[in-house]
């Protein structure tokens, strides 16, 4: 890892530590490695899609396994403003990539339709 991106990572690792101790109500330590850049997957003149696939070590006693998490952004542009959809899962099997790309791009299309804007 890029030294410059190492306090970016551990910003994402403590947030995301937070907010998973707060919904399951249990103390989680949340470690990213193995970041896996899978691309971008689609884009169009007001947004941008890609992939990541990383490895997560959660430290707690009903979280001690491994496992291997998939996300999908959307970078959206509408109405003036940049607007960011994440999607992930839990990777068992290439479905779950798939799911959620297409759940990110679904999202996409909803907003720009609620917003009158086209692709």
């Amino acid at each position: 890892m890029d030294k410059s991106a190492k306090p970016i990572f551990e910003n994402i690792e403590r947030n995301s530590s937070v907010a998973t101790s707060t919904v399951d109500l249990l103390p989680i330590v949340t470690k990213f490695g193995g970041t896996v850049l899978m691309g971008i997957y689609d884009e169009t003149p007001v947004s941008l899609s890609h992939s990541i696939m990383t490895k997560v070590s959660p430290d707690s006693q009903n979280h001690d396994t491994d496992y291997i998490q998939v996300i999908s952004n959307c970078v959206l542009f509408v109405k003036g403003k940049i607007l960011t959809i994440t999607v992930s899962s839990k990777y068992l099997s290439y479905v779950d990539l798939e799911w959620t790309r297409e759940m990110a791009l679904k999202t996409r299309n909803d907003l720009l339709e609620i917003n009158n804007q086209k692709l």
